[in-house]
């Protein structure tokens, strides 16, 4: 059964792609969103702003409140987007809550019901990222943080909304990890990735993120490392772990990958690992 977030989300999606088809956007040199904003009626201004990157105000003259403070040049555009999502999906002003002080690309938790901030990134991502554009090399692309490098200087976004954009359209079995002081923030999984990271796991010592708490550096090259370092299994198994500090935010990003040999003997679900409940 298709839950109310999941509609909500689709429907999401479908505007950024109304977006994209109106405006033209065929590479990533077409994504204008303050040009997108000013075609909808939409006046985008910068100054202080307390807390949020950008606020929407809804009225007979909207507004987006862009935040004066510096910040990487796809924070500012995925900030705009996002509040241009809340405008386009017509979601209630009093239910428009503000992003997150320092990650506007943050993903927000789990849940059924239909979640604004969820509607308003969906947008917002498939506006800055479209998956018209990402989807064919993604698929076709062993998971990496080069990768996703490469799309972040192409698209002009921070490295850790590419990363979270290549597990979304991948359908190999990955997951996009954001860790700061040796705790997990944020997890995002591919739909075909067995487990679940939780936010506020703490880093097993065995994993390469856990190399920026024990001495301030990340083995940046990808490599195999047991797959319990991450998640709950009891199967002698590996997966691939590719790790990268972000400087401005003192974090690591790390995206994860089973390979498709894995498939230990015996007691495996249908994507070749066993999980420990």
């Amino acid at each position: 059964m298709i839950t109310d977030r999941e509609l909500g989300i689709r429907l999401a999606d479908d505007e950024a792609k109304k977006m994209n088809k109106r405006f033209g956007v065929r590479s990533a040199a077409h994504i204008k969103v303050e040009m997108y904003a000013a075609a909808f009626g939409v006046k985008v201004i910068e100054g202080k702003l307390d807390g949020a990157r950008a606020r929407l105000k809804v009225g007979p003259r909207p507004i987006i409140r862009v935040s004066d403070r510096p910040c990487h040049p796809g924070e500012r555009s995925f900030s705009i987007a996002h509040e241009l999502g809340h405008f386009v999906l017509r979601h209630p002003a009093s239910r428009i809550g503000a992003l997150c002080k320092r990650e506007p690309f943050r993903p927000v938790g789990p849940g059924t019901a239909r979640h604004p901030e969820a509607e308003a990134n969906t947008v917002s991502a498939g506006v800055c990222m479209p998956s018209e554009l990402l989807a064919k090399t993604i698929e076709t692309a062993t998971p990496s943080l080069d990768v996703t490098h490469a799309i972040a200087t192409e698209y002009a976004m921070p490295l850790q909304a590419t990363t979270i954009r290549f597990a979304e359209l991948t359908s190999k079995r990955c997951a996009a990890i954001y860790s700061e002081v040796g705790k997990v923030v944020w997890a995002v999984s591919s739909k075909t990735f067995p487990a679940n990271v939780p936010r506020g796991k703490r880093l097993d010592p065995a994993s390469l993120a856990y190399g920026y708490v024990h001495n301030g550096k990340v083995d940046d090259r990808a490599r195999s490392i047991a797959a319990d370092a991450w998640i709950a299994t009891d199967a002698g198994v590996e997966l691939v772990e590719h790790s990268a500090v972000v400087p401005e935010t003192k974090g690591v990003i790390t995206l994860l990958w089973i390979p498709e040999a894995t498939a230990p003997p015996g007691g495996v679900d249908r994507r070749g690992i066993t999980l420990r409940s």
